[in-house]
C-alpha cells in the first residue's frame, strides 16, 4: 500500500499512539476522528525492539534508540488514516513539534504528552503521545513497515 489510495485524491498516513497514551487512546481518536480523517486500518500490539527499530531505521543513529524506547513498553495502537490533506491535517491536529510543551494548545502532543522521560540518563526519551508522519514520502514507507507487523494491510 502506498500513501496514495483509490479514494479519489486521497491520501493515506499513519498514526502510532504510544504506549504511555495507549489508556488515553478514545480521547485521542476523538480529535483525529473530528478533524475529518477517516480510519482505514488499525490495529493494537505490543512491539518487540525488532518491530520497533525497523520502524525508526531511517533516523540518524543517535536518535534511533530513544525513539525505538518510546515504542515499548505496553501496547500501541497503529492506524492509517486518509483524508485529501491526511498528512498535513494529522500534523495540524497532533502537533507541530516533537516535545509536547512546544505545540500549540489543543493539541495532542499538548494535551496529552508527558515531556522527556530522564529515568535512564544516558538515554532520554519523548512522550508525546503519538507518532505522525512528516511527509507523504514517510507516510508511504510506515505504510510499508506496517505491512510488514500487521498481516491485514
Amino acid at each position: 500500500m502506498t500513501a496514495r489510495v483509490a479514494h479519489g485524491e486521497s491520501i493515506s498516513t499513519l498514526c502510532i499512539i504510544k504506549p504511555e497514551a495507549f489508556r488515553l487512546r478514545e480521547p485521542i481518536w476523538s480529535r483525529i476522528l473530528s478533524s475529518g480523517l477517516r480510519v482505514t486500518l488499525n490495529c493494537s500490539l505490543t512491539l518487540d525492539e525488532s518491530q520497533a527499530a525497523g520502524f525508526y531505521r531511517s533516523l540518524p543513529i543517535d536518535r534511533q534508540l530513544p525513539a525505538v524506547r518510546s515504542l515499548l513498553g505496553g501496547p500501541v495502537e497503529i492506524a492509517i488514516v486518509t483524508a485529501a490533506d491526511a498528512v498535513e491535517r494529522l500534523i495540524r491536529v497532533c502537533g507541530t513539534h516533537s516535545v509536547p510543551i512546544e505545540c500549540e494548545p489543543g493539541t495532542i502532543r499538548r494535551d496529552f504528552g508527558e515531556g522527556w522521560d530522564f529515568s535512564d540518563p544516558k538515554i532520554p526519551i519523548l512522550r508525546n503521545a503519538i507518532h505522525r508522519c512528516k511527509s507523504p514520502s514517510q507516510a508511504a514507507a510506515s505504510i510499508a513497515w506496517l505491512s510488514q507487523i500487521c498481516p491485514r494491510v
